[in-house]
């Protein structure tokens, strides 16, 4: 493709001027809309709302821990029976001997001093945790009375918090509580826009009473400008296009519900579907017929390396000839393709005879791929392979849905019911959630 692309000649008047007569609905202009619109979402409007410092710092102080990774703390328990037992260990560890060599002498195994890395938060009993978190990273505690009984904690590592700066966080913050305020006020917002709308003023009119942003746009049906670029940041796009291009200028259409907010909408021009002329497109028309031109000799170029082939030329040859790579796939199965083969080359090649060349349209559009078939491996039939039992698995649910089906058939037909289908797979198939609707059965 890329050396027929610089080779492939610029065409002249005449042949491009009979190439788009022959395509000029491919090149006509569709309809475009010009559309009024004027968005109430709580992530828009709260662009508008004022937040101040202090607001921003109470909201960081409180939610301080959701703002970063809080300490957390390896910590290692014993349990004893009485205070007075705790605190002989205790002054044991004050005195030079480890932790864990007292749980080793108490018969305690490793695993069983391990409380895990926690945060304070985390730690149900807050004695333990009072405890815990006051004490430095190899410190061991003071007998502590918790809810499961007397404790000693040790510390055996301690990671520190990490919490983002305010200053990092308050553009967030701010804009987060800006939000929150906007959804308290949407409601509000909604009923004065259509109590403007309701005396008879556009939508225009009204976010400029309202000193509301809104914004006037054309579009096609796609979204696109008359450019062909997509026009960006369109709420709902889907819906509000179908809605926008099933109205009338000047019509009072219902705002859209979209997400958290409400889309106003009004179309302000139509500009109808419309034939081009040739110098309007040119360049579209040119860079079209090249591409079909290049794709062409791609064919013609195929159907040339095949005739070759079936006079005893090999691939090999005919490549070298062109500076041109054969490539060697292996392995390839039925209804699966691999680059460059297409899908449609795929099922080609599987019903090319051994020994034999095809041609077919390769991945990459435009493209051609000329193969030979040099082997063919029929495999032989395991009934226990993970693809005889997906094969076994499809055919007997198969069956067992065309059987069901022709009984339900009969039995409507027989004694005069209608019945909800639905209801009754999920009733065959063991489907423990009830159907969204009720059952019916009409006598």
């Amino acid at each position: 493709v890329e050396i027929l692309r610089q080779h492939v000649p610029a065409p002249g008047p005449d042949v491009l001027a009979q190439y788009f007569d022959q395509r000029k609905i491919l090149f006509r202009a569709p309809e475009y809309r010009k559309l009024q619109l004027l968005t109430l979402i709580p992530s828009d409007q709260a662009n508008w709302i004022e937040v101040s410092d202090d607001d921003v710092k109470r909201t960081y102080e409180d939610h301080r821990d959701s703002f970063g990774s809080p300490e957390r703390r390896q910590l290692q328990q014993m349990v004893y029976p009485s205070v007075e037992a705790a605190r002989a260990d205790a002054d044991r560890i004050a005195g030079g001997t480890s932790f864990t060599d007292i749980a080793k002498q108490r018969g305690i195994a490793d695993k069983d001093i391990e409380l895990g890395t926690l945060t304070k938060n985390s730690i149900i009993d807050k004695a333990v945790a009072d405890a815990a978190f006051a004490l430095k990273e190899g410190e061991t505690s003071a007998p502590v009375q918790g809810r499961f009984g007397v404790t000693l904690i040790h510390v055996v590592k301690v990671e520190p918090e990490k919490i983002r700066p305010l200053e990092e966080m308050a553009p967030e913050i701010k804009k987060s509580i800006a939000t929150e305020r906007a959804k308290t006020q949407i409601l509000s917002v909604y009923d004065k826009i259509e109590d403007v709308r309701s005396e008879g003023h556009t939508l225009a009119e009204a976010a400029a009473t309202l000193k509301l942003p809104s914004r006037s746009i054309e579009l096609d049906r796609s979204g696109h400008d008359a450019t062909g670029l997509p026009i960006k940041d369109l709420p709902d796009a889907q819906r509000l296009l179908a809605a926008a291009f099933s109205t009338e200028i000047g019509v009072d259409a219902d705002p859209l519900k979209v997400q958290d907010g409400y889309v106003w909408y009004e179309v302000e021009g139509i500009t109808p579907s419309h034939d081009r002329t040739l110098d309007e497109v040119k360049d579209k028309v040119e860079a079209s017929w090249r591409e079909d031109e290049i794709a062409k000799r791609l064919k013609d170029k195929a159907a040339q390396l095949m005739d070759k082939l079936k006079g005893g030329s090999s691939l090999a040859e005919l490549a070298a000839a062109d500076g041109l790579k054969v490539e060697t796939i292996s392995a390839l199965k039925r209804g699966a393709s691999a680059p460059p083969l297409s899908p449609a080359a795929a099922d080609k090649l599987f019903v090319t005879p051994k020994d034999t060349a095809a041609s077919a349209d390769a991945e990459q559009p435009g493209d051609q791929v000329v193969f030979r078939v040099t082997d063919i491996v029929v495999p032989k039939t395991d009934m226990n392979s993970d693809d005889a039992k997906t094969i076994s698995q499809t055919l007997t649910r198969s069956l067992s849905e065309d059987v069901f089906s022709q009984y339900i058939a009969q039995v409507e037909h027989e004694i005069g019911v209608t019945i909800n289908g639905k209801a009754v797979s999920q009733a065959v198939s063991g489907n423990s959630n009830p159907a969204s609707d009720d059952t019916d059965v009409n006598f």
